[in-house]
């Protein structure tokens, strides 16, 4: 009984390192990700805001 107490307690703390492991994990590859989608969306738009100040200069 103590043994299997035991070895069940190891098995829960090593799945909760898992699980903690596993969320860091996800946070970091949300934030990559988050970043990513910043710099791209700033890559897409920015072109057309150069173009619409041309134009203004322009008039």
């Amino acid at each position: 009984m103590i043994l299997t107490d035991s070895l069940d307690l190891a098995s829960k703390e090593e799945r909760q390192k898992r699980r903690v492991k596993s969320a860091q994990d996800f946070t970091l590859i949300m934030g990559v990700a988050a970043i990513d989608i910043l710099i791209l969306t700033g890559l897409i738009v920015s072109p057309e805001s150069d173009m619409e100040r041309v134009a203004v200069a322009n008039k």
